[in-house]
């Protein structure tokens, strides 16, 4: 069972974004981050001249501006440099044809002269999201199929009920 279709930059941007939001590295990291909130009280609390009921609440407030700031800004500058990242390594920004295979193996992904295989006996998870079918390895591989490279919706339940049977036989 092979699906060829023109991968889109989006796409891509769109997987790396959700490998990161299962790493428990990257999630980490972004709690890290969340530090300039108190920092940003403490730093200028102490270094503000003048009264000090005054300097508390004006570092209390800018502290409450920061954080919605950090994670507003924090999450279109990841996306924006994952977009940057891809299109240098792809070369371009443009659709690139790609292809999924199922096999009594694996799943096969292939691009541009890549092929990356995921073994049925290491997918720990099937998923039906919103715009993609999304198979997760066990150690946090990820591969996204998006469902409009699917003909029809038979088409897709077809691929998803092999997968997940696949799946769960390893």
């Amino acid at each position: 069972m092979k699906l060829e279709y023109e991968a889109t930059i989006d796409e891509a941007v769109a997987a790396h974004l959700r490998l990161m939001e299962l790493s428990k590295t990257v999630r980490r990291l972004r709690r890290l981050g969340l530090l300039f909130v108190p920092l940003t009280f403490l730093l200028l609390y102490l270094t503000l001249p003048g009264e000090e009921s005054a300097k508390l609440v004006f570092s209390i407030v800018a502290a409450l501006v920061v954080a919605p700031l950090y994670l507003f800004f924090c999450s279109r500058f990841v996306r924006w440099n994952t977009r940057r990242l891809l299109v240098e390594s792809l070369g371009t920004d443009e659709p690139v044809p790609s292809e999924y295979e199922f096999t009594e193996e694996g799943l096969v992904f292939r691009q541009m002269g890549t092929e990356i295989r995921f073994r049925w006996d290491r997918v720990i998870e099937v998923n039906e999201r919103r715009d993609v079918l999304e198979f997760i390895t066990e150690n946090k591989g990820l591969a996204l199929m998006p469902k409009r490279i699917f003909r029809d919706e038979g088409q897709m339940e077809e691929w998803l009920e092999f997968a997940r049977r696949r799946a769960s036989a390893s």
